[in-house]
């Protein structure tokens, strides 16, 4: 995985003009996303919920209960660095399997928490008896993992208010004096107003490269690193990677966020998440109104800010956390609570 100082500026679609601005973000590359400007920082998950993103102040007593609740729905049974990593028995019931890996607990804070633990339970056993399962003809199409479903299955265990296509709005918004639209592929919104949104989430199953994850099931080597990039270096030997994501994947997020930012919660900026497989990179794109209306209405590289106004858009972002590791998992558990005590404690942003 490349670090910042290995940044490439290539561009990932071969557009000759620098100048170009496709309408649609999914066509966004790097090369353009350099045009804004953007400083990048790296965090950590809590530390970009709490003091970034910020929707309001958490106590150190708010922090203590978010820090008991982790440990007491962190699921110590289920700790893989990858879905063909978790064992399954054909001979072994689903009620069986689902006592033993999600254990019944009980949280104030999350009323549901037990049985939305159990709704995910019951997709990752499916998943999983799916990925064994053999195929019973050659011509037979392979079963391809949802981790798009996986991961809403994941953020319901937080009560979140999730918004999923078709259902989901294109958004569209002025970039460089040009109109551009872009679609997630599902919204975090606020509880009691759709219209809002907590975060843009997009999940990419795997990069270009002639990767797939299709039953049977085969056997991998064990990463001797204790973290796992879903999506490695040596999967994708033709592409680099900023800040842990190919650098497509990266602008384009970077051009969703700009396109939501108008419906955020935060007038100040926006928070995404980007899932590669199993892994969780959360992102908040922060946005003055000033350097916002430049980005809105300048030509792409003219774009000029003033370093002593600190008028630069920033850019947070986090390493991968893989939810299916159980140290991982309380790092993305504690960001996901924090996002969730703040929303129900009030909105005095």
């Amino acid at each position: 995985m490349c670090s910042l100082s290995d940044l490439t500026h290539s561009s990932s679609d071969g557009n000759s003009d620098d100048n170009d601005l496709p309408s649609d973000t999914s066509s966004w590359s790097l090369n353009l996303i350099d045009k804004f400007g953007i400083r990048k920082v790296l965090t950590d998950p809590f530390e970009l919920v709490r003091y970034e993103w910020s929707l309001c102040n958490l106590t150190d007593d708010e922090v203590f209960r978010i820090d008991e609740i982790v440990k007491i729905c962190s699921l110590p049974c289920i700790d893989f660095y990858s879905l063909e990593e978790i064992p399954f028995e054909n001979s072994k019931l689903y009620k069986q399997w689902v006592q033993e890996w999600f254990p019944k607990t009980t949280v104030k804070e999350l009323k549901l928490f037990s049985d939305n633990c159990e709704e995910f339970g019951y997709f990752l056993f499916d998943t999983i008896q799916q990925m064994h399962k053999p195929k019973e003809k050659e011509n037979e199409e392979p079963f391809e993992i949802d981790y798009q479903v996986l991961f809403e299955k994941f953020l319901k265990l937080f009560e979140l208010k999730i918004k999923v296509q078709p259902s989901l709005p294109t958004a569209r918004a002025t970039i460089f004096g040009q109109e551009i639209s872009s679609k997630a592929d599902f919204l975090c919104t606020k509880c009691d107003d759709p219209r809002k949104i907590l975060s843009v989430c997009e999940v990419k199953r795997k990069c270009l490269a002639a990767d797939s994850e299709f039953s049977p099931v085969k056997k991998k080597l064990r990463p001797s690193s204790s973290k796992l990039a879903t999506v490695s270096e040596e999967e994708c030997p033709n592409s680099s990677f900023v800040l842990g994501m190919p650098p497509n994947v990266y602008a384009q997020h970077v051009g969703k966020l700009l396109a939501y930012l108008e419906s955020s919660v935060l007038k100040k900026g926006l928070m995404g998440i980007v899932v590669q497989k199993t892994n969780v990179i959360f992102t908040f794109l922060k946005v003055k109104p000033e350097s916002l209306e430049k980005i809105r209405r300048q030509k792409p590289g003219s774009v000029k800010f003033d370093p002593s106004k600190n008028e630069e858009p920033l850019f947070f972002y986090t390493e991968q956390f893989n939810f299916l590791k159980c140290q991982d998992r309380k790092v993305i558990f504690k960001a996901l609570l924090a996002l969730r005590m703040m929303e129900v404690k009030g909105w005095d942003y």
